[in-house]
């Protein structure tokens, strides 16, 4: 997938006491949004350099940004298998590079899991791959969330509910950290997502939502809370 595919992505950032207006706001929606999947709960460790390059421009708003994340589903603390994923992004367009890690990780130990984690992960993803991890080699956070998915009856927006999220601190640690979470903002997430060619069915459909657009993100916050302490 190239920015040729890229899709039209906006997002909404507000307090979790919001969320069940949010959600009625939805179901009330004249899009006539369903939910097409299950909620779910997602997983994610960060990637990084030593100098914390993405996080400064996906903080600053640089056109062009990258993001590196290991993602997998469901209530496992630890990772199994699941993508490694680049969430790349120009102005508002968004789009993702994955590579399938199908093998269950092994750890070699549980004083040495996050350098077996990530060999892991360089043994079982294609050259590319291998590139966007060796680039960025430093894990920074460990992200947790529980999500909901829409879709409106035409099939052209796509919307997703994000709340109950938990930041675990990963910064030079030898051990996966799934036990000291950071403090952070009770928030919860609602981004609108539709294809290039649909923008202004986007711009009909956020209209009236009881919050203000937001360019802060669940990743900003985690990794703001974790510089913090």
């Amino acid at each position: 997938m190239s920015i040729k595919d890229g899709r039209y992505e906006i997002k909404f950032v507000t307090n979790t006491a919001n969320f069940f207006n949010i959600i009625n706001w939805v179901k009330l929606h004249k899009s006539c949004f369903y939910s097409p999947y299950p909620d779910r709960e997602i997983n994610n460790i960060y990637f990084d350099k030593y100098n914390y390059f993405a996080y400064s421009e996906n903080l600053s708003g640089t056109s062009e940004r990258n993001k590196v994340r290991y993602r997998w589903y469901g209530n496992n603390d630890l990772p199994v298998n699941g993508k490694l994923e680049v969430k790349r992004r120009r102005n508002f367009y968004g789009w993702k590079e994955s590579f399938s890690v199908n093998n269950h990780p092994d750890y070699a130990s549980s004083k040495d899991s996050m350098n077996a984690f990530k060999r892991h992960l360089e043994n079982q993803v294609d050259k590319k791959g291998k590139f966007w991890i060796q680039n960025n080699p430093h894990p920074t956070m460990l992200n947790r969330y529980d999500r909901k998915y829409f879709i409106s009856d035409d099939n052209n927006i796509r919307l997703t509910v994000d709340s109950n999220l938990k930041v675990f601190d990963q910064r030079y640690k030898s051990f996966i950290n799934i036990n000291q979470k950071a403090n952070i903002p009770e928030t919860i997430i609602v981004e609108f997502k539709c294809d290039r060619n649909q923008s202004e069915n986007l711009s009909k459909a956020i209209e009236g939502i009881p919050i203000r657009v937001s360019r802060n993100s669940k990743y900003i916050n985690a990794m703001r809370s974790i510089h913090r302490c």
